[in-house]
């Protein structure tokens, strides 16, 4: 029973990766592994001092308009509701680096 849930897994998570690269391309790699590890670990809450940016997989300089792509990106991905690919830890890390780099930002 063990070694199938485990193969199921491991076979849920192969297509993750897959599903993952063709939404982020090339460029998404990093990003991708970040993502990974992200929705594997629990949320942190947002005291933790946690920066926002590697929590998106992005540097610190990143522009404006990056940072909303891979927001758009990685929250539609992990989204509750996606069907393959939702992650409710996920999402909920996400928006909460996003929200924390808006505010950043508005200063």
């Amino acid at each position: 029973m063990a070694d199938r849930f485990a193969n199921e897994l491991g076979a849920a998570l192969n297509r993750f990766i897959q599903d993952t690269a063709l939404v982020l391309g090339n460029a998404g790699e990093e990003l991708l592994r970040n993502a990974i590890i992200s929705g594997l670990q629990p949320s942190k809450p947002k005291h933790t001092g946690e920066d926002p940016y590697s929590v998106l997989g992005l540097p610190s300089d990143a522009s404006i308009e990056r940072v909303h792509d891979i927001h758009r990106r990685l929250s539609k991905l992990y989204h509750p509701d996606s069907h393959d690919t939702g992650n409710a830890v996920a999402f909920k890390r996400i928006q909460e680096a996003y929200e924390s780099i808006m505010k950043m930002r508005e200063k």
